[in-house]
């Protein structure tokens, strides 16, 4: 099994496969992993043009694999899956020639134009519409539920649990100029689902499990630091004290009122008057709203969408892995748990991790940029049960969101 020789790099071995044929001589790369990333994107530079140059063609597959005796005894382990969507050679005179390779997960397919559906159709559910949207030559296997990218990419071997039925989806209608992903993501954040590609070749629907234990820890600006830089952001643009949507049903349960216009019309509000010290407001609208209730879910969940934004911490470490207390070591990954403790920002608590982005160049050392946010935003409950808040100094938000609207 080639790939770069361990002598030749400072961390992890990396190995590229192209159609299945391996590929040696990496100069460098990086790969992303994030959560809210369709697609995500590897990039690889290659040496020796002439050796590759009627190789690495633009659609072509292509694997990326990690191995580290800190994880899983060394064992290879996949870190990226996807097409060859850009190809740059390129050299100097006396200095060599290179090729740099952009790879796209699968669901770089998604960002293309949908079929144009001109009759109205029923799905059975979620699951059912975005089998039908996808075209076989994309080479995605199947739509699931759950995120196993995590474990996946972490070496760990997991079982896919069952996908869980939805309810039905109607008039559904793709319209000219509409992409797959735009689509897609429209019908899945109305069942509160996030979506994303898996190594595996699937599409996944699912939500963050925010009660699961942390894979990782750090620490910045304490005694026994583990980061080399960090950058964090708060933003109170993404921060409202009142969100209302007004949504249209329908299907009304009530004969229709000729003498209110707005009998059909649902409204939800989420009031939390403490998050600044003024009042800022968000209204929209949810003009295809299908069922009861629909309006407050949607409320709750820009709300809570446009909280998570609202506070961001960059942090960079050494390595792509990191070795627990237990002292077994993890690829790192997005879609994790992970301890804050930081000094120097006066942040503390349970994090979660939403991004991953890992660099390797020959000669160099590794390292990983870890993005966190506060846990519990992306799932449409105004406080998930048992979610202990983390403790920003810096944040002068008091009190607790409130629904109120509409069921």
């Amino acid at each position: 099994m080639a790939s770069t020789p361990q002598s030749a790099r400072k961390g992890s071995s990396v190995r590229l496969t192209i159609n299945g044929e391996d590929i040696d001589a990496i100069e460098s790369g990086d790969y992303s992993s994030d959560v809210l990333a369709i697609p995500d994107f590897c990039n690889v530079v290659v040496t020796g043009l002439r050796k590759y140059r009627g190789k690495l063609q633009l659609g072509q597959t292509a694997d990326l694999y990690m191995s580290n005796p800190a994880v899983q005894g060394g064992a290879w382990v996949k870190r990226f899956s996807g097409i060859i969507v850009k190809r740059n050679p390129q050299g100097k005179a006396k200095e060599g020639s290179t090729i740099a390779i952009t790879i796209a997960d699968l669901g770089w397919h998604l960002l293309g134009k949908a079929p144009l559906w001109f009759n109205i159709k029923q799905c059975k559910n979620l699951y059912d519409l975005v089998t039908q949207m996808l075209d076989p030559s994309f080479g995605i296997k199947g739509v699931v539920g759950g995120n196993l990218n995590n474990k996946l990419r972490q070496g760990v071997a997991v079982l896919r649990a069952q996908q869980q039925d939805r309810d039905p989806i109607y008039h559904v209608q793709i319209e000219p100029n509409e992409d797959y992903l735009t689509a897609i993501r429209e019908y899945a954040r109305r069942a509160n689902l996030l979506v994303n590609m898996c190594v595996d070749g699937n599409l996944q629907l699912w939500l963050p499990d925010y009660t699961k234990a942390p894979d990782y820890v750090i620490r910045n600006g304490t005694s026994d630091a583990n980061t080399m830089a960090y950058n964090v952001t708060e933003d109170a643009d993404k921060i409202f004290t009142l969100v209302e949507c007004v949504g249209e049903q329908l299907f009304p349960e009530s004969e229709a009122d000729s003498s209110d216009p707005n009998f059909s019309k649902k409204r939800g509000k989420v009031l939390h008057p403490g998050a600044l010290p003024f009042l800022r407001r968000l209204t929209f609208s949810d003009p295809e709203m299908t069922a009861r209730g629909k309006a407050q879910a949607m409320a709750n969940w820009q709300y809570m969408r446009m909280l998570f934004d609202a506070w961001v911490g960059v942090y960079t470490v050494p390595e792509h892995f990191q070795v627990s207390d237990k002292g077994d070591g993890r690829f790192f990954e997005s879609d994790a748990m992970c301890d804050l403790f930081d000094d120097e920002v006066g942040a503390y608590g349970r994090m979660y991790l939403r991004a991953v982005r890992c660099k390797f160049s020959k000669g160099e050392e590794d390292t990983t940029e870890l993005v966190v946010h506060k846990p519990g935003l992306l799932s449409a409950s105004i406080n998930p049960d048992g979610l202990a808040p983390p403790n920003i100094l810096s944040n002068q938000i008091v009190g607790h969101p409130t629904a109120e609207g509409t069921v």
